[in-house]
């Protein structure tokens, strides 16, 4: 039996330019398997697993952008794409190169069935980041969330098991079970008045004990590599767990608006030990070192300063104290530009040997999370990031503004706590035009 197209006039229940906003936020990205790139860093990076040409990549996300902007059908995005992709080379099985291991193996590159699955999997994704934000900041009006899923023959038995279930807009179920929850997912989540709950007499419930997380291997098909992750899941009763499909438990739109949410959470938190407690799991985040090496990478392939950022991680409480002591006005959340790749990356770095690899900086969210030290340079005003160098007798540093209280600063330093630049000193240069006092 053939497989109904996507019914995009049930599936985007929100106006489009709340879905189209949220793709138009996704940088591209190149990835030889699927498993390569991880849950959030999806809803950062547009990726099709085998597809190592970025003017195909480019094609395919245009694409998925006219379908949410304009409600074209799966079927036309199909039709459309297929004589595109057999013109370039991108279109049934190949020989290609795995990076990894240089091995030569036969790919499925495009398919009709795959321009489907791609059409299904990114518009729903979209779809329902743009509906989390809605509901988001709705949440007062509809403080409570409603799992819905479909009724037919073709939904499986532990997504209907879901439906009905409520949850607060807060609650942690949501962070890693907003649907999709796997491949060709067609749940939804609708929310809820206080008054229709009680109309309903409906029951709110509450995650708490009942999420766990169990290791999986997997193993490409082709390569015979393996690889380990944490797929989170929900015991809804007390023989059954939903576990989501690999790489699906997180919530994309929460992931895209993370950044804003983080910077009100983080500065609203005035405990040092839960500051430092939530420093901790972002900044050691697998998931967010991924998702921002994903961008980064994107960024580099760009080469354009389009005034992009993204969240490097979170400064320590010391620092952060240390710097309002001074009169910045520090928030905690350091950014990291798209133009200060191009500032690195300057002709006087390159000249005197300071210049860090190019391949360095999308690992620097990770990197960021394990400084060897940190200053306040009280010549510069700004905060200074050390990082061991595998040269000896040299470091890298990072100096990070943070913006002051006043206008003309802000406009010159950004809004923001920012990085400055990066690069490579001599140990016995630290202290030269700088002084430095140590935090930590």
């Amino acid at each position: 039996m053939k497989k109904k197209p996507i019914d995009l006039a049930y599936v985007l229940t929100l106006p489009p330019e709340k879905a189209v906003a949220y793709f138009r936020r996704k940088g591209r990205r190149v990835s030889f398997d699927w498993h390569s790139m991880w849950k959030e860093a999806h809803a950062t990076a547009f990726t099709v697993a085998n597809c190592a040409k970025l003017d195909v990549l480019r094609d395919l996300q245009l694409g998925i952008r006219k379908m949410l902007k304009e409600g074209k059908s799966e079927q036309w995005f199909v039709r459309t794409l297929e004589p595109v992709l057999r013109a370039k080379g991108w279109w049934g099985p190949r020989d290609e190169v795995n990076p990894r291991t240089g091995e030569i193996i036969k790919v499925q590159q495009g398919s009709k069935w795959r321009l489907g699955l791609i059409a299904r999997q990114n518009v729903q994704s979209a779809d329902n980041a743009g509906a989390w934000e809605e509901q988001w900041d709705n949440r007062e009006e509809e403080p409570y969330l409603r799992y819905v899923s479909m009724d037919d023959a073709r939904t499986r038995p532990q997504h209907r098991a879901l439906h009905g279930k409520i949850f607060p807009v807060d609650d942690p179920f949501w962070q890693t079970h907003y649907p999709p929850n796997g491949w060709n997912c067609r749940c939804n989540v609708e929310g809820v008045s206080p008054a229709r709950l009680k109309r309903r007499k409906w029951k709110v419930e509450s995650s708490e004990g009942k999420m766990t997380t169990r290791e999986i291997v997997i193993r490409d098909r082709r390569t015979g590599e393996e690889t380990v992750r944490t797929v989170t899941g929900y015991r809804y009763d007390k023989d059954n767990v939903f576990w989501t499909d690999a790489g699906f438990d997180y919530n994309p739109g929460a992931v895209a608006m993370a950044d804003n949410i983080l910077r009100e959470r983080i500065r609203g938190l005035k405990d040092p030990a839960l500051y430092e407690q939530a420093r901790q799991a972002i900044n050691n985040s697998t998931a967010r070192h991924e998702g921002f090496a994903a961008v980064v990478e994107g960024w580099q392939k760009d080469k354009v300063i389009r005034k992009r950022a993204a969240i490097l991680g979170i400064m320590g409480w010391q620092e952060l104290l240390h710097a309002r002591a001074q009169g910045a006005d520090a928030g905690g959340v350091v950014v990291f530009a798209d133009d200060r790749l191009q500032h690195a990356g300057r002709g006087v770095h390159q000249t005197k040997g300071t210049a860090v690899p190019d391949a360095v900086y999308p690992q620097l969210a990770a990197l960021f999370a394990r400084p060897e030290a940190v200053y306040w340079d009280a010549e510069h005003e700004n905060l200074l990031y050390v990082f061991p160098d595998p040269e000896e007798g040299w470091c890298r540093i990072m100096p990070v503004n943070v913006p002051g209280t006043d206008k003309k600063t802000r406009r010159k330093l950004g809004k923001y706590d920012g990085v400055a630049s990066f690069y490579r000193l001599e140990r016995s240069n630290l202290h030269r035009g700088r002084k430095l006092q140590k935090i930590r």
